[in-house]
């Protein structure tokens, strides 16, 4: 039973307060490593690429962002994404990763994230 004036908060499949309704997560990664200074415009390039083709081939269960940092050497990526990765199924990651690890002079670190609270920061605005 939905208490009265409340029925606007609740699902009508399951009658759970809506935010309340279990949710499956999925896995959200941070992964940050350091290039090697004459190496940033490769890899700017090479992450380019794997943008172009996330937008040419639009895999679902995927929710991707890079960036860099102010000392310019610095890169993190941040992911959230089906148990299966569709990053794995994308050339241009593979590209990617084939010769990271001579890019960089810090390896990546990848670090599982476990959200505390966000606004639209893994939907389209």
């Amino acid at each position: 039973m939905v208490p009265i004036g409340f029925r606007f908060l609740y699902s009508r499949d399951n009658e759970k307060p809506i935010g309340f309704q279990e949710v499956r997560e999925l896995p959200q990664v941070m992964v940050r490593y350091t290039v090697k200074p004459d190496r940033v415009a490769e890899n700017e390039q090479l992450v380019r690429a794997v943008y172009e083709e996330l937008a040419a081939t639009k895999p679902e269960g995927l929710q991707y962002a890079t960036f860099k940092l102010p000392d310019g050497v610095t890169f993190v990526h941040v992911a959230q994404h089906a148990e299966d990765n569709p990053l794995r199924n994308v050339a241009a990651f593979q590209r990617f990763q084939e010769a990271i690890r001579d890019r960089c002079d810090e390896p990546p670190v990848a670090t599982e994230l476990e959200e505390i609270g966000s606004y639209r920061f893994f939907e389209a605005v």
